[in-house]
């Protein structure tokens, strides 16, 4: 009974505490946050497009480290949906410059949002391109990978392991016919005399 009655007080404390905290993140909203968004142009023309992001809180001040991500909306089975082209964390300055490469022409609406953290709620900015000229290939800058150089290397390496299993291969057959034994020539008898030996006019048989 004594355990029971312990066991209840503990739940009505903890319950108190969850209903302390709930109230006291009501009376205390999270700050608010502004996002501004800078474009190198406006039209895309088969290149990629640079857009500067800006993150402050309500005084005016950066906020860094915090996650940006550039979503443009897509259809896709018949649903409308949002597509993450890139993301980002912003620097100590709060900003952080994503790249948007479209891969279909006319109008593209890009959207660059920040979900929030404890302290700050979520915000979000958008721009719209005039697309011209689809991206075909895009290559995230940085990427370590790509180019004509790496091509090269991808059309090469089969033709080097060709090239080695060649060598391998006929460096094992010189070493199996090197060590192979050489068996005497028709024109040579078992005791190492040739026909050409033999006295002329008679056997040798009997004679040392």
């Amino acid at each position: 009974m004594k355990g029971r009655l312990v066991s209840i007080a503990l739940a009505g404390i903890l319950m108190g505490v969850l209903m302390a905290g709930t109230a006291l993140a009501a009376h205390h909203p999270r700050a608010g946050t502004q996002l501004t968004l800078r474009a190198e142009t406006s039209t895309v023309s088969g290149r990629p497009v640079g857009i500067l992001v800006e993150l402050r809180d309500d005084r005016s001040q950066p906020m860094p480290g915090a996650l940006i991500r550039l979503v443009t909306p897509v259809r896709f089975m018949g649903a409308d949906r949002e597509e993450i082209v890139n993301e980002g964390r912003t620097d100590g300055s709060g900003e952080v410059r994503l790249v948007f490469a479209p891969t279909e022409t006319g109008p593209a609406l890009v959207t660059a949002r920040f979900a929030g953290d404890p302290g700050h709620g979520p915000a979000e900015a958008s721009l719209t391109f005039d697309v011209s000229e689809a991206v075909v290939v895009y290559q995230p800058e940085h990427a370590g990978v790509g180019g004509p150089w790496a091509r090269s290397y991808i059309i090469l390496l089969p033709v080097a392991g060709l090239l080695l299993v060649y060598v391998v291969v006929l460096s094992q057959a010189r070493r199996i016919r090197r060590a192979a034994p050489s068996s005497p020539s028709p024109a040579q008898g078992s005791g190492g005399r040739t026909f050409a030996d033999r006295p002329k006019g008679g056997s040798d048989v009997g004679k040392p």
